[in-house]
């Protein structure tokens, strides 16, 4: 792959194990029905926290009021209410195969600085 730059945003450290234990789970049994919904839950998890830190954490940074966080919250909630709904259904029909290629790019997504 050519070399990108890439936008990133930090996990909590207790998301970053939840992602590494649920992967391990999902690599054993791929299509099994929690495996599926362990991976769209890491996605939601992974949804909500770079949420936060793309558009809670400049509220806060540019003190805006109330009014404005509530519209960023309305639209961020929205946001990850989509983007479960959608995670779900479509890890619902992948292969093994598929499943263990998510695993592996949802895998070289994360490292520390």
């Amino acid at each position: 792959m050519p070399s990108q730059t890439f936008l990133s945003s930090p996990l909590s450290p207790e998301l970053a194990a939840n992602i590494q234990q649920h992967l391990a789970t999902i690599r054993d049994a791929p299509t099994d029905k929690q495996s599926r919904r362990l991976f769209a839950d890491l996605i939601s998890a992974m949804t909500a926290e770079s949420m936060a830190f793309y558009f809670h954490q400049p509220m806060d940074i540019i003190q805006a009021g109330a009014i404005t966080r509530k519209f960023v919250s309305i639209g961020v909630s929205g946001s990850i209410k989509m983007v479960s709904t959608m995670g779900k259904k479509a890890v619902s029909s992948l292969s093994a195969e598929q499943m263990l290629q998510l695993c592996d790019f949802l895998q070289s997504l994360i490292h520390e600085e």
